[in-house]
């Protein structure tokens, strides 16, 4: 574990949690759902979280909505089509996507974006 984690993380008592799949915290109340992203090109490890009640992804950098008011304000690439696969995969029912970088956006932005808008 050391060899992992720098001294000052261990001894400021961080706790590191493994997310294969799926990881959900609760207070009893609401969840917010953790899972693992799978079949993105080129980054290893990086994880969406989900809020089933309030249907809200957050996530970083698999899509970027600054400047989204617009529909068309990115073309498509391989990561959104990983994001969005993973959201097919694993059922989520969202209305917002919540990006770390940017404002709130509907997932109907997104949809658009890919081509995949009703």
């Amino acid at each position: 574990m050391m060899a992992l984690y720098s001294p000052t993380e261990i001894a400021e008592g961080y706790t590191m949690e493994d997310v294969d799949e799926k990881y959900i915290l609760s207070d009893g109340t609401r969840n917010l759902d953790i899972y693992y992203v799978q079949g993105l090109p080129h980054v290893e490890g990086m994880l969406m979280a989900f809020l089933p009640k309030e249907k809200i992804v957050i996530e970083a950098d698999l899509y970027d909505s600054v400047g989204s008011n617009s529909p068309t304000a990115s073309a498509p690439n391989a990561v959104h089509r990983a994001f969005y696969n993973n959201v097919q995969q694993l059922g989520l029912d969202i209305s917002t996507i919540a990006p770390i970088h940017g404002s709130a956006v509907p997932w109907s932005n997104f949809l658009k974006v890919i081509g995949k808008a009703d």
